[in-house]
C-alpha cells in the first residue's frame, strides 16, 4: 500500500475539495453535471500532461547541457534520431512509465565532469512550470474553462511535490539525484546505460565498446542493476555463457534492491535466459515461478518483448515446441531498436538450436 500512497493522496486531493466546490457553486442540476464531467476530465488530463511536461523537461535541459536526443517516447508514440535525422514511429514496447526521454551524454574524458544535475532534474523543473501555467489559465474569465483548469491545480502540485521528495529506496527524480550526489558511481552507471542505449539506436550491438566500460563497484539498486544487465548481454553476445551466468547470479541475488516491479520482471527474464543457455532448466523453472505474482503486470504488457519473452521461456521449460513463433515475434519487436536486433537474434537462435529438436 505504501507504494500507492502518492497516487491515492493525489486523487483524493483532487476529488474532495472540487466536489465540495461544485455543490456550492452549481446553480442547477445541469451545471452540476457539467462541473462533475469537467472535474473528471481535468484529473485525466493533468496526469497525461504531467508525463509529457516531465519528459519534455528532461529533453530541454539535456539539450542545454550538451546531451543529444536519442529517443522521446510519449504513450505509443516515439520521436527518435537515426542517421542524424529526426524520425517518428509508433512504438508498442512498454517502458517504465507512459513517457521516457533517452539522451546521449556529452563525451568527456573524466566522468565527473559530465553534467547531470539539470538533465536529471529537468523533468521536476518543468513539472513546476506546468503548475504555474495551470494556475494562470484557471483565471481566464470563463467559468467552465477556468473550473477545468482549476480542477488540475491541486493534483498537479501534489504530483510535483511527490517527485521532489527524497524517498529512501525510492524511484523519482530527487531520489536519483541524491543517490548520485552521495555516490558518484551511480552517475557512472547512468552514463553507461545512456551510452549503451545510444549505441543501440545507432545500430551497434551490445558488444560495442564504450568509454564508460570500467568495472562497476557501486551498491546495486534500480540505477546500477541495468549495468550488470548490459554486461550480461555483452557476455552472451560473445558466447561467454559461463561469465554471463556469473552476472545472472549477481542480478538474481540483488533483485530485491530494485524498487520498480517492471524492472524486476525484465531482470528476472534475463536470468531465466542465461539459465536456459547453460542447460539449467531447473533453476529457470524456479525463476519463472517467482514471476507468478507479477503475472497481471506481464499480461498487461501484451504485444511487447516482455510478454513474448515470458511466453517463450515458459514454453521452452514446458517442452512446448511451438515456441519458435515467439522467437519470430520477439525479433520483430526488437527490430525497433536496430542495435539490439543482431544481438537478440543470436541469443534466441541459440535457444532454438538447443531446445528445438
Amino acid at each position: 500500500m505504501k507504494k500507492f500512497w502518492p497516487l491515492i493522496v493525489s486523487l483524493l486531493g483532487a476529488i474532495i475539495p472540487y466536489t465540495l466546490f461544485i455543490f456550492f457553486k452549481a446553480v442547477n442540476d445541469f451545471e452540476l453535471l457539467w462541473f462533475i464531467l469537467l472535474e473528471l476530465a481535468g484529473v485525466i488530463f493533468v496526469f497525461i500532461s504531467f508525463v509529457f511536461f516531465h519528459e519534455l523537461g528532461h529533453m530541454v535541459f539535456g539539450l542545454l547541457t550538451g546531451y543529444k536526443l536519442v529517443s522521446f517516447k510519449f504513450g505509443p508514440f516515439e520521436i527518435y534520431k537515426n542517421e542524424n535525422k529526426i524520425k517518428f514511429r509508433t512504438n508498442p514496447l512498454s517502458s517504465f512509465a507512459l513517457g521516457q526521454c533517452l539522451m546521449e551524454p556529452p563525451y568527456m574524458k573524466k566522468v565527473k565532469r559530465v553534467p547531470f544535475a539539470l538533465y536529471n532534474l529537468g523533468g521536476l523543473i518543468f513539472s513546476y512550470i506546468q503548475v504555474l501555467i495551470i494556475i494562470a489559465l484557471s483565471f481566464i474569465p470563463n467559468k467552465y474553462f477556468s473550473y477545468f483548469m482549476f480542477s488540475q491545480v491541486f493534483i498537479s502540485v501534489l504530483l510535483a511535490i511527490n517527485n521532489s521528495l527524497y524517498v529512501s529506496n525510492g524511484f523519482n527524480d530527487m531520489s536519483n539525484f541524491i543517490y548520485i550526489k552521495k555516490n558518484p558511481k551511480y552517475k557512472e552507471a547512468l552514463l553507461f546505460q545512456l551510452e549503451i542505449v545510444s549505441n543501440m539506436y545507432k545500430g551497434k550491438r551490445f558488444g560495442a565498446k564504450t568509454f564508460y566500460n570500467g568495472y562497476y563497484e557501486a551498491d546495486l539498486n534500480h540505477l546500477s542493476l541495468p549495468v550488470i544487465e548490459f554486461k550480461l548481454y555483452y557476455e552472451l553476445d560473445h558466447d561467454n555463457y559461463t561469465k554471463a551466468l556469473e552476472y545472472a547470479s549477481i542480478i538474481s541475488n540483488n533483485l530485491h534492491r530494485s524498487v520498480i516491479p517492471l524492472q524486476k520482471v525484465i531482470l528476472t527474464l534475463d536470468v531465466i535466459h542465461v539459465y536456459l543457455v547453460n542447460d539449467n532448466v531447473y533453476s529457470a523453472r524456479i525463476k519463472l515461478n517467482s514471476l507468478e505474482k507479477y503475472k497481471k503486470l506481464i499480461y498487461a504488457n501484451k504485444d511487447s518483448d516482455l510478454f513474448y519473452s515470458y511466453i517463450l521461456y515458459k514454453k521452452i521449460i514446458e517442452h512446448d515446441l511451438s515456441f519458435t513463433n515467439e522467437i519470430d515475434l520477439l525479433l520483430d519487436k526488437n527490430a525497433l531498436a536496430s542495435g539490439e536486433y543482431e544481438s537478440n537474434k543470436k541469443r534466441y537462435e541459440c535457444l532454438k538450436n538447443k531446445y528445438y529438436v
